[in-house]
């Protein structure tokens, strides 16, 4: 069984988040903000916009498709705390007369896989 430090996890993490950056920029997307903070904790991990869509991104990585993998690693309780941010990020923000779109991008096996509209 392999176990990860927090470190491990963290720096995993983030460099998923840099690698998910790179690949919707290289789609034609500007990233607004990158671990975006709600009050209540409440997080997005990217938030990016074209000339159409202004996204709320989740960055899943995982090193096996173990349990699901990276698709399945996100929970209801995460989804409403995108909602949440992303509701707080239009208040604070300067109006964007963009389509709003929640997305996940998972990385797993050295793959990334972009999933578009994950809520409806």
């Amino acid at each position: 069984m392999e176990h990860y430090s927090t470190k491990n996890t963290s720096s995993k993490g983030k460099e998923g988040e840099a690698r998910a950056a790179a690949f919707l920029r290289k789609q034609g997307f500007t990233i607004l903000r990158r671990n975006f903070m709600a009050p209540g904790r409440n997080e997005i991990d990217i938030i990016a916009r074209n000339a159409t869509f202004l996204i709320f991104v989740e960055v899943k990585s995982r090193s096996s498709s173990a349990f699901g993998g990276a698709h399945y690693a996100v929970s209801t309780g995460q989804l409403q705390r995108m909602r949440r941010a992303a509701h707080y990020f239009l208040q604070v923000s300067p109006r964007l007369d963009l389509i709003c779109r929640f997305d996940l991008i998972a990385l797993e096996n050295g793959g990334l896989t972009w999933i578009t509209d994950i809520i409806r």
